[in-house]
Formats: structure tokens, sequence, C-alpha cells
């Protein structure tokens, strides 16, 4: 069963794109396969002579159900797919694979769009795309190319891309996972993961976006170098030498979710300021109907007054303990955000923790940078060690 038709797709400016050879058969779940007519009597017939000749009974063949398979709920002799894939010819039936797997992604196969998984045995080439609902593994390398998972991307060699001449400040080699991306090394590339970005030897030059945490070391944390570029991780970033000799800029941000407890912590002293300045007023209305003389009226107003200054100490309490809630959650966080160097960190590389920066003017040994007292301070691990000069 052939898993596409390799026909260049033509744009409405007539041009043609050889990098779009057709989409990839793939089916859903629920998706009809097979329909199994069933057996019949036959019908009775004669031979040249008018001899009769009686009719063979039909024989009922029995479904393969193969893998991601089921027979329909609804119609016995019907195969339906119970998950997304492609189908695969067996004898008597079907199986669908979930995961797609490719020798190379270049320009005799063209661009990759899959609902499930897709496996490259070897490289994604120069302006290639796979777009991939699961997760994408290649065994090779990425060269200059786009790769989009709503899972994890696990490169076994490198990510390498260049600056894009039509537009600087981006690269050839986009990455986009929901989940984790993970090579060997990273050199000039846009990357955006859901969870943790984990490099065995280097990422160079790049703009790393993490939801979680950005590692750059192998196994023996003898090698794993971060310089250059941008990289902007939601807790922790760590590598063995953190930036370089050549002067280029490296800037790495600890963010999170900061920004919007931030706002929140705002919005709640906002709050909390206008409650106590109403609760200020209705204490004062209180002590100054308190001054009135004796009658129903003053009784009425001041049980009224009671009422509502009750009211609005509830909520400033409550407000107060938004307030706690949030102080801690940012405290917490803070406690746990840092950027380490675990063997050298390099003059010239720029931290920033909760919007306060610090670039370094010097290089030292063994490091980690963090909120301490308040205060963004890059400590050395061994507190006798003496920051070696640049």
């Amino acid at each position: 069963m052939e898993r596409r038709t390799l026909k260049p797709k033509q744009g409405r400016n007539g041009k043609v794109n050889m990098h779009e050879l057709g989409d990839i058969l793939t089916v859903k779940a629920g998706t009809e396969l097979i329909l199994r007519h069933p057996p019949t009597s036959g019908t009775p017939g004669s031979t040249v002579l008018g001899e009769p000749v009686a009719p063979k009974i039909g024989v009922l063949y029995e479904f393969v159900v193969g893998d991601g398979t089921a027979i329909s709920s609804e119609d016995p002799n019907m195969l339906v797919a119970a998950r997304v894939g492609i189908p695969r010819a067996v004898e008597d039936g079907l199986v669908i694979d979930d995961v797609l797997v490719i020798d190379n992604v270049d320009v005799g196969f063209g661009n990759v769009r899959f609902e499930g998984s897709v496996m490259i045995s070897g490289d994604v080439c120069d302006g290639l795309k796979v777009v991939s609902n699961g997760n994408i593994t290649v065994g090779g390398s990425v060269s200059s190319a786009t790769l989009e998972a709503k899972g994890n991307i696990t490169v076994a060699n490198g990510i390498v891309g260049k600056i894009d001449k039509s537009n600087p400040d981006k690269f050839t080699c986009q990455i986009s996972a929901g989940g984790t991306v993970n090579a060997k090394f990273i050199q000039y590339c846009d990357i955006n993961s859901g969870h943790d970005v984990i490099a065995g030897t280097h990422i160079l030059h790049s703009t790393i976006k993490s939801g979680g945490n950005v590692k750059v070391a192998n196994s023996t944390n003898s090698k794993g170098t971060l310089f250059g570029g941008s990289v902007v991780a939601a807790q922790k970033i760590s590598a063995i030498e953190l930036g370089g000799n050549s002067g280029s800029k490296t800037s790495l941000i600890i963010e999170g979710p900061l920004p919007t407890l931030r706002e929140e912590s705002a919005e709640i002293n906002k709050k909390l300021q206008q409650e106590h300045t109403l609760l200020k007023r209705l204490l004062a209305a209180h002590e100054k109907v308190g001054h009135l003389d004796k009658g129903q009226k003053k009784q009425q107003l001041l049980q009224q007054l009671k009422r509502n200054v009750d009211t609005k100490i509830e909520i400033v309490v409550a407000i107060q303990a938004q307030k706690l809630a949030n102080d801690k959650e940012i405290s917490t966080f803070l406690s746990q955000a840092s950027i380490s160097s675990l063997r050298t960190l390099q003059h010239g590389v720029q931290f920033e923790i909760d919007g306060q920066k610090v670039i370094t003017q010097q290089s030292y040994k063994q490091t980690i940078t963090r909120i301490t007292k308040g205060k963004l301070l890059i400590t050395p691990v061994n507190k006798e060690q003496t920051p070696t000069p640049a």
C-alpha cells in the first residue's frame, strides 16, 4: 500500500514546490477500512447440455484484526481503524502503524506531516519540514530544517542552522516541541520547548525558550558549553561552561511563572489598598455616628455600619490570605531558580532573574547564580574560592 503519491504541489502562482510532494496516507480512529461481503448460497445453473448444476455455498472469510484495527460495533462485516496512523496491508486484513518510519527527509521524500510519531533513521535536510502530533526521533542530524512536534523531539547528532539572510534576527533551523528537546549539540537554532532542552556537548549562538530547564552536559560531565545567543528557562539553566572568550553576548534568563505572579501580586496589593481605604472610611463614619445623641436612628446607623465594617474586614482578611499565598509562591520559586556553571563561568555573560540583571566582569570557576536575600548574586560553589580575574 503506497503511503503517498510523490507529486510536487503547484501553487496559485503556478510555481511548483519541490518540498511538498503530497500528503502521507493517514487514517483516524473509526475510519472504515475493509468491508466484507457475507457469503451467499449461490444460484443454481446448468451446463451447455441443459443439465442442472448445483450452486456452491460461499465461505465466510474471517478478518485478521491486526494491530490498531477493530471490528465495527455497528457492522460485524466492517473493519475499522482503532487509532490514528498509516494503514498497512497484511494477509486478510490491515494493521495501523502509529509510527511513521523514514530513512531520510530530503528533497526526494519531501515535507512530512503525520498524526502520530515520526522516526527518521537518517537526516532531516536543508529546507525540509517535519510536523507530528506525537514525537519526532531523528537518528542522524537536522540541518537548517523545521521540526514541530506536540511531544518530544530527540536528535541523535546535532541540530545545526545558520543566520537567516532574509531575517538576521532568526535562524534557518526552527524547532518547536510540546515536550522535551534533546540533541547531542545545537548551533544557530531557534528552539521553543514546552519542557526541558538538553544538549550533550554544546549550545552555541541559539535562541532557546524552555518551559522547563536547560542543561548542557555530556554523560560524564566533561563537556557542555553554553555560549552566545539567548536562553530563557522556566527554572534552571546549567552547563559545564557558561560563555566564551570571543566576546559574543550570552544572555541567560530565568522567567517561568514570575511575570504572571508579579502581575497578580500588583493586582492583589492594589485591591488590598483600596479595601483598606474603604475600611478606614467606614470606621471613621462609625466613630462619627457614635458621637451623635442617643436615639433609634443612631442605633440603626451603628448597626448598619457595623455590618458593613464586618463585611469589609472579611474581604480584607481574604485578600491578605491571597497575598500571603502569592508571596509564598514567589519565594518558593526564587529559592529554586538558579543558573549554574559546573566548571567555568566566563566574563561578559548576562544573567537575569525576576527583573534583576548582572553581567560578569571577570571569569569564575564553579558558580551558582540566584536571588539571595533579595539580590541577584554570583556565588562560587566553594566559598573559599577566589574569583579568577579574566
